[in-house]
């Protein structure tokens, strides 16, 4: 005859099912507690509410490992930025990555660039840009969302104007 104290041992708070259901869909994915953290973007998992926590157990078990992978690190749109800017410098997708490599030990292709080390990417591009630019007499404007360059200079009747968005 069971007493009603064993039965709430053995009954579990939602919460602590959600962090073993969490738990083990990451492990079934292969993802040790620390890329799982970074995933979710949080310190710990105690930061998460039990709706958030619930919420990413069934999604991390509906989709493919491959999309959560995407979503760490540097985000789409400053991987292809970083590939705008190496294209405005004009070199070849070789001289961009091994600059990346030796100079911020970072390869685009690889899952785990920090935003970080994507940001810093950027920012030095940027000044390489504006180098290059002020060396040719192009016209370039930074903007939050891209950036704007006149390879023509000040010459309006030539003004050939390219839109880059970030």
């Amino acid at each position: 005859m069971s007493t009603t104290a064993d039965r709430q041992v053995n009954r579990q708070s939602p919460r602590a099912k959600a962090m073993r259901d969490i738990h083990q869909a990451a492990a079934e994915r292969g993802f040790d507690h620390a890329e799982l953290r970074r995933m979710l973007g949080v310190e710990s998992l105690t930061q998460l509410s039990d709706k958030q926590l619930h919420d990413y157990a069934r999604h991390l078990r509906r989709n493919r490992p491959e999309r959560w992978r995407l979503t760490t690190g540097a985000t789409k749109a400053q991987r292809a930025y970083i590939w705008r800017l190496g294209e405005l410098l004009e070199w070849t997708e070789l001289k961009l990555a091994r600059w990346l490599r030796r100079r911020l030990d970072i390869d685009l292709a690889a899952v785990d660039v920090e935003p970080e080390a994507a940001r810093s990417a950027i920012d030095q591009l940027q000044n390489a840009a504006r180098k290059l630019a002020a060396e040719r007499g192009w016209r370039l404007e930074f903007r939050g969302n891209g950036f704007e360059v006149d390879k023509h200079g000040a010459d309006p009747a030539a003004a050939e104007h390219e839109e880059v968005p970030f």
